[in-house]
């Protein structure tokens, strides 16, 4: 750290993980998980409903989350 403080190259402040920066992660992930999420509580939804013949509580929820 007392190299890198005070900029002495060594051996040590040129190995790869010294500064390194990772690149920004994208939101991909992001968008699959939200995706998948909703067609999952639609399709558990929409089997709730068939058994019960009712709406589905979820359904209302979904609605007040995409509104």
């Amino acid at each position: 750290i007392a190299e890198l403080v005070t900029g002495t190259d060594s051996p040590r402040t040129d190995l790869p993980w010294v500064g390194h920066r990772s690149r920004k992660w994208e939101p991909e992930p992001l968008r699959w998980l939200g995706v998948n999420a909703g067609l999952w509580m639609a399709g558990g939804a929409d089997r709730a409903e068939a058994r019960t013949d009712r709406p589905a509580r979820r359904v209302d929820w979904l609605n007040r989350l995409l509104r």
